[in-house]
Formats: structure tokens, C-alpha cells, sequence
């Protein structure tokens, strides 16, 4: 008997198709590696493993003025210390489906039409590095998915400040920390294929 034939049957019950195999997605993953200021190689799969909780995923989101951007985070998170979080931050200007597969190069403030950031928060203060040289390439991207590589550099000047003094600026009750020199650079280079939360 052709073992196709007995899949009949079973769809007129099931209401499937049983005997077409679906392959999974692959989970989405990055892996980027620090050089300069900092030394350190992040990678993950968005699973738990024996030493990290790794996220990493894309959204959108729209500020007062109106704008909409669409933003890739990168996350690692110590299963030793859930306070102890790396994060790498890619920001695009528009929705996702404005997006296209090429090259990115870094913009700062004045036109953000793609900006990036690598936060270094420990348990007590978090370093911010503010990307403003490289790109990022999207080499693939679809409505569930957004693949890709970057390399970047942030230079002069970093971020260092407390969760507390962070509550208090978006209270309204102090300023934001003034930068601090960043005698080296540091340099940031990965890939990452990221998933819609």
C-alpha cells in the first residue's frame, strides 16, 4: 500500500497535514565581541544555559513627537545576578516595514535615522556607551525576523550613573549625568538574527 494513501484518513480527522514534516525556526541568536575600552564577547540563543539568560528581540515604538522607530535589543543577562545586564541597542527610524535589507551608517541626534547604544549595568552603576562611527547591515528581514551584522565605535565620551540618579532626571528633578572622557574606544562588532516580542 503507497504510504501517502493512509494520510487521507487521518487529515479528514485531524484537519492536517500529517505527513508533511514542518520544520522549526531557528532561535534567534547573536554574538558580538567588545575590543578597546571594554573586553568582552557576548553570545547567546534566547534559551537558558549554565551561565546567562540571553533575550534579544525587536519592537516598535512610538515617542511623544510622534515618531515611530523600531528597536533591536541584544540582550545578556547574568543568571548569577539578574541586576547584571549587558545590553546592545540598535534603533531604526520608522516601523519595520520601512526597513530594508542594506547598509546603516551610525547618525547621532540631529537626524537618528539609525542610532545604537551597548549599556554595561551593574549591580550598583551602569556604564552607557553611545555609538558614533560604523554601520549596521540587515541582510535579511521579514514581519517575524530581522538578521544582520554591525561594527561601531563609540569615542570621546561615555555615560556613568546610579538607577537612582537616572529615576530622579525622569522625575524631572536633576539633569541628566554629564558625560564623562572615554580615553579609549570601544569598539563593538557582531551579528544577530532577532525575533518580534
Amino acid at each position: 500500500m503507497n504510504p501517502r494513501s493512509l494520510c487521507l484518513p487521518l487529515l479528514l480527522v485531524l484537519g492536517l497535514n500529517a505527513c508533511d514534516t514542518v520544520q522549526p525556526a531557528p532561535s534567534p541568536t547573536f554574538e558580538a565581541t567588545l575590543q578597546g575600552a571594554l573586553s568582552k564577547t557576548l553570545t547567546g540563543d534566547a534559551t537558558v544555559d549554565d551561565d546567562e539568560i540571553v533575550v534579544q528581540g525587536f519592537s516598535e515604538t512610538t515617542r511623544p513627537s510622534g515618531q515611530t522607530y523600531t528597536v533591536i535589543k541584544l540582550r545578556a543577562v547574568s543568571r548569577a545576578n539578574p541586576e547584571v545586564t549587558q545590553l546592545i541597542q540598535l534603533t531604526f527610524k520608522g516601523p519595520v516595514e520601512v526597513l530594508e535589507p542594506k547598509r546603516y551608517d551610525v547618525t547621532l541626534f540631529a537626524d537618528e535615522t539609525f542610532s545604537a547604544s551597548y549599556l554595561d549595568q551593574g549591580a550598583a552603576r551602569t556604564q552607557n556607551y553611545l555609538m558614533t562611527s560604523g554601520s549596521v547591515t540587515i541582510t535579511g528581514i521579514t514581519d517575524r525576523r530581522i538578521s544582520g551584522h554591525f561594527e561601531m565605535r563609540a569615542e570621546n565620551q561615555y555615560w556613568d550613573y546610579t538607577r537612582a540618579e537616572i529615576q530622579a532626571f525622569t522625575r524631572g528633578e536633576r539633569p541628566f549625568p554629564a558625560p564623562l572622557t572615554l580615553e579609549v574606544p570601544l569598539r563593538l562588532s557582531g551579528s544577530f538574527e532577532a525575533e518580534q516580542r
